[in-house]
């Protein structure tokens, strides 16, 4: 007597191994894909320790600085430069600085012969000595190892220039400052200055924003102050990409109260009490 077995569904075989592998993975397969895509960090890149001592007193003409910073190994992907950072400190009665600023490509870790990776020209509010910071929002196309911000002052040759400031540092590392004409004939720091080991790094710092958040312009969150007292603002080039300013909506009405306009993004935050200009001396190179 033969008895007649059902044949076993040979399409499960598929379908339970596919499982199988999914199953370890929480969310499945794209777990773990969209934790990475939603990952985003800030970060500021600084050689300084914070603390000025000296200054650099020689920004005028077609004088030029540049300093390098370096992007720390696995910092993730896409990298967008957002603001860079310089302690300034005004002279005279000077209220603003007209300044041309690039984003220079790296060569043996120093400014490249080579057109920069971006320009752009602005003006500066010079109301008290402090941070001052200065929206780039810049998106590299391959991650950078370093990045080298330069500028020179665009003021007239006759106006007394601020005072870059300097930290206490000793000793610093080679290849993190350098001091040329327009934007070329570099000369490396230890080359520079007559004694070059007691005097520090340039005060210039670098934000940064990785991963997905990268892609996406950020958009100024508007603070309202009275225009009675308005606050200063940075005209830059076309070359800088800026968002739509927010406005009042058209069902307003209008009030006897005072009138309320945003607060640029780019503002004066100075971070350190001046308390050290009676220890400081300008630095004069011979």
């Amino acid at each position: 007597m033969i008895i007649a077995m059902p044949r076993k569904p040979v399409f499960l075989i598929p379908i339970l191994l596919i499982a199988l592998v999914i199953l370890p993975f929480p969310g499945g397969l794209s777990g773990q894909r969209s934790q990475a895509a939603s990952s985003a960090v800030s970060m500021t890149l600084q050689n300084d320790s914070g603390v000025p001592a000296t200054a650099f007193t020689e920004l005028v003409g077609r004088t030029s600085l540049a300093v390098r910073l370096t992007v720390p190994p696995a910092s993730g992907e896409p990298i967008r430069l957002d603001t860079v950072r310089i302690y300034i400190e005004p002279q005279a009665d000077n209220q603003e600085l007209p300044l041309l600023i690039r984003l220079e490509a790296v060569e043996n870790e120093a400014p490249a012969n080579e057109d920069p990776l971006f320009t752009a020209r602005l003006r500066l509010p010079l109301n008290q000595p402090g941070w001052i910071d200065i929206p780039i929002y810049y998106l590299f196309d391959t991650p950078p190892t370093d990045i080298i911000i330069s500028f020179w002052s665009e003021d007239v040759p006759w106006a007394k220039p601020p005072l870059i400031m300097i930290d206490d540092s000793t000793q610093i590392a080679s290849n993190r400052n350098f001091f040329g004409q327009s934007f070329s004939a570099w000369v490396e720091h230890y080359s520079y200055w007559p004694t070059p080991e007691q005097v520090g790094y340039l005060m210039v710092r670098a934000e940064l924003t990785t991963g997905s958040d990268a892609l996406f312009t950020p958009t100024p969150t508007p603070s309202l102050t009275p225009t009675s007292s308005p606050s200063p603002t940075i005209t830059s080039s076309p070359t800088v990409t800026s968002s739509p300013t927010a406005t009042p909506s058209p069902t307003a009405s209008p009030t006897s109260q005072a009138t309320q306009t945003p607060t640029p993004s780019a503002t004066v935050t100075p971070t350190i009490s001046p308390v050290f200009y009676t220890n400081w001396l300008p630095l004069i190179r011979q």
